[in-house]
């Protein structure tokens, strides 16, 4: 799919339907265009994996501070999110 485009209901002829699929162009009608919404699908920023690592981490820190556990999960994840936002792999 390239692109999605909202008409008023009833403007496209079944003609014009049939382009706009072969064009690989998803089309939406509605009788209020305007209260369309719309998603756009995105890559994960977060996997299990990486909150099971990130608690692994958080209870190996020292643990000599309360707050040391979960600064050090929170940081673990934090550093695990923005390598996958970079696509890299953590």
């Amino acid at each position: 799919m390239k692109q999605v485009i909202v008409f008023p209901k009833g403007s496209l002829e079944p003609k014009d339907k049939d382009r706009l699929t072969k064009a690989d162009i998803v089309y939406v009608e509605s009788d209020r265009p305007h209260d369309v919404v719309m998603l756009q699908p995105v890559a994960a920023l977060m996997q299990a994996e990486d909150i099971l690592l990130s608690a692994m981490k958080g209870l190996d820190s020292d643990g000599s501070t309360p707050g040391n556990c979960r600064y050090d999960f929170f940081k673990e994840l934090h550093r695990r999110m923005q390598l996958r936002a970079k696509g890299e792999k953590p």
